[in-house]
Formats: structure tokens, C-alpha cells, sequence
């Protein structure tokens, strides 16, 4: 099959949102004791952004409902997205949405990243 090609057909026409993915590294404080860090790992990477679900009726908490919607996130196979890496993507219509990482699907064409939101914005 051609991958190469179909490749950079989805770059070309279908990453037209941009991804920057930072991770929780270890690293030692000023007194040499275990700590961690964010770090940023990718900048502005192409990616695609879409829904998948959006549930109106959500999860049931102390103070009402908390609607959950259900992103995936479609970018270049070579890049290495871990589960709990965050990731801010501005969208090609210019909003903004800062997500966590859910286990990414890996094909010869793409990745694809399960992300999950919550809040009265989702």
C-alpha cells in the first residue's frame, strides 16, 4: 500500500489544527529530592481535531450534572503521545482546548488519541 502517499494527503488537507504536548517528567529538586516537572515534549504539531461523543446528560456529582465530551485527536504517526500527556491544541477556527492524553491508537497512516473533557464547556 501506499502510506507515503496517504500521508501526506492527510497532512496536506486534514491537520489543519495545531497540537503542543508536555508531559510529566521526574527530576530532582534544589535539595536533591525526587520531584517532577512539566515538560514540553512537541510544539504546535499538525494534528486534527474532532468529537466523538458528547453526552448531555453526563455524570451525576454533589452539585448537578457534569456533562463529559469525548475528543479524538488525529496527528502523524511518528510522534511518541503517552497516556496523561497534555495536550493544548489550537484549532484552525482559533479555539483553544487543553486535554489529557488517553491511549493513543496507532495505524501506518496516523494516530489516533482518545481525549475526554468535562465541564459546563464540553
Amino acid at each position: 500500500m501506499e502510506f507515503v502517499g496517504m500521508k501526506r494527503l492527510l497532512k496536506q488537507f486534514m491537520y489543519n489544527d495545531r497540537m503542543t504536548v508536555s508531559r510529566q517528567v521526574a527530576s530532582l529538586d534544589a535539595e536533591g529530592a525526587d520531584d517532577y516537572r512539566i515538560e514540553e515534549i512537541y510544539h504546535e504539531i499538525p494534528c486534527h481535531l474532532g468529537s466523538y461523543e458528547i453526552s448531555s446528560t453526563g455524570k451525576q456529582s454533589d452539585r448537578g450534572d457534569v456533562l463529559t465530551q469525548k475528543l479524538r485527536i488525529d496527528c502523524d504517526p511518528q510522534y511518541d503521545i503517552r497516556p496523561n500527556d497534555i495536550l493544548a491544541i489550537q484549532t484552525a477556527a482559533e479555539q483553544q482546548f487543553l486535554l489529557r492524553a488517553g491511549k493513543a491508537l496507532n495505524y501506518p497512516t496516523h494516530k489516533e488519541i482518545n481525549a475526554e473533557r468535562e465541564g459546563e464547556e464540553a
